[in-house]
């Protein structure tokens, strides 16, 4: 059976694993890199601390450093996931609110 890959998003300059996608991402962040590995999970990264330190020319990482999170900081996390989706969505409609405002100026 083949083991399933998660695609870990960390931040180049650290190691620090930001996110953890079932999928490969298609649009990623400046300064941010994706490595494959079997070992993790989405939500990984709010109970632990992940540091990549080393990936393979094939993009799988080879070396990575784990640490537990404390609790409070693992709620903190998940928040902040969440808060940065909720902003997302609500950048997402004021600009849809203001492209409706501008067409109805022109009259289009």
């Amino acid at each position: 059976m083949e083991e399933k890959l998660s695609y870990l998003e960390y931040v180049n300059a650290t190691g620090y694993v930001v996110s953890i996608h079932e999928h490969m991402p298609k649009i990623l962040l400046h300064g941010h890199r994706i490595g494959k590995t079997p070992y993790f999970k989405p939500n990984d990264e709010f109970e632990y601390y992940i540091s990549v330190n080393e990936v393979d020319e094939n993009g799988f990482i080879t070396s990575h450093s784990t640490i537990r999170q404390a609790p409070s900081a693992k709620l903190l996390l998940e928040k902040n996931a969440e808060l940065l989706i909720s902003n997302a969505v609500l950048s997402n409609y004021i600009l849809d609110m203001d492209f409706r405002l501008i067409m109805l100026e022109f009259g289009l």
